[in-house]
């Protein structure tokens, strides 16, 4: 479930995981739901625990809302701008 500013939780058997957002200037959120979207299923699909899989989303929805959209292609920004954000540049020890 995403909470915009609040991040994200997920619940897999019977855990709660629970993913802060990250702190950014938001320029637009056109794009973020689906930044999110396909960083999780990317790194699920990569077979990435759930919690470095949200770590992966949440940061390349901020990723997103760091940019100015003209459509949510533009809010996707560079491959390799994806590429940074699918590394999860965030330490899983600020999650629940």
């Amino acid at each position: 479930v995403t909470l915009g500013a609040q991040g994200a939780l997920a619940v897999a058997d019977g855990t709660l995981f629970r993913v802060p957002a990250l702190a950014v200037g938001v320029v637009d959120t056109v794009g973020a739901g689906d930044a999110f979207t396909g960083a999780l299923a990317a790194a699920l699909d990569r077979g990435e625990a759930l919690r470095r899989a949200l770590a992966c989303a949440a940061a390349a929805c901020a990723l997103a809302c760091n940019r100015s959209s003209k459509g949510t292609r533009c809010a996707m920004g560079t491959a390799s701008a994806q590429t940074i954000a699918l590394r999860c540049p965030i330490e899983s020890s600020t999650f629940v």
